[in-house]
């Protein structure tokens, strides 16, 4: 195992990672020091194929800044999503950071009608595009305390908000094979499970009898996808590995 950075000894925190090539691997996520000047500095680092070494990271909030998804289709157009706070109040924004190859250019998100951007992402899917600069990237994740799923697409110029099906859950995962064509999981209690078909987001059926989370997906074609996560299974107290496959109904 080759060690990663650690910018301070009180904790640090990766959780994504997008590889371009052997020697070109990217990962970021969050540290922090333990004192209350900052619950969270954002963290990217890079392998070169054979170190890693921390870079700069994107930095939008001036009391917390937490990376929790990142995706991109090549070393110069890099994304990265998360949540950040100012100093001047304890209000989660959701933000998304785009890598030009020498610069980062952050993005406060929108998240819907009575929210003002309020709320965080959690993951984070860039459809490979023709120029080599994303024009169709999708960022999921949760509104204030929970209590909806989080929905914003990106253009090549502007982030835009669109309602996320009723799925009154967090998502935290998010992944494409087509514009048309896009998957989202999460959940809280009950699994929560939508798909994007170009127009609107729709909710799925899911066979789940138990209370369930789905934490990750990957849409397989044009059809279909796999999701993941874990269910609680009440007649045996015991929490168990849930894996499904979706079909566009």
């Amino acid at each position: 195992m080759v060690p990663s950075p650690n910018p301070v000894a009180f904790e640090d925190d990766l959780y994504a990672v997008k590889a371009f090539a052997p020697n070109d691997v990217w990962a970021a996520g969050w540290y922090w020091n333990g004192l209350g000047t900052s619950p969270g500095y954002a963290l990217v680092i890079h392998w070169n194929g054979v170190e890693w070494s921390q870079l700069a990271a994107p930095t939008p909030g001036t009391f917390l800044t937490r990376i929790y998804a990142m995706s991109g289709t090549s070393d110069s157009d890099i994304w990265t999503a998360g949540v950040y706070q100012l100093v001047s109040n304890g209000t989660p924004y959701a933000f998304a950071s785009h890598w030009n190859g020498s610069s980062w250019t952050s993005y406060t998100l929108p998240t819907g009608p009575g929210f003002v951007s309020a709320g965080e992402i959690r993951g984070l899917f860039a459809l490979p595009s023709a120029s080599g600069v994303s024009t169709d990237v999708w960022a999921v994740g949760n509104t204030p305390g929970y209590l909806d799923g989080l929905c914003d697409h990106w253009d090549g110029t502007n982030w835009t908000n669109y309602p996320c099906g009723g799925s009154l859950a967090p998502f935290y995962s998010v992944s494409a094979v087509a514009s048309n064509f896009v998957w989202a999981v999460g959940g809280q209690g009950s699994p929560a499970i939508a798909w994007w078909d170009g127009y609107r987001w729709n909710m799925a059926s899911t066979s789940q009898v138990h209370a369930a989370i789905l934490y990750g997906v990957n849409a397989l074609n044009s059809s279909s996808a796999h999701a993941v996560g874990y269910n609680y299974n009440y007649s045996i107290n015991t929490a168990e590995t849930t894996a499904e496959m979706y079909s566009v109904p």
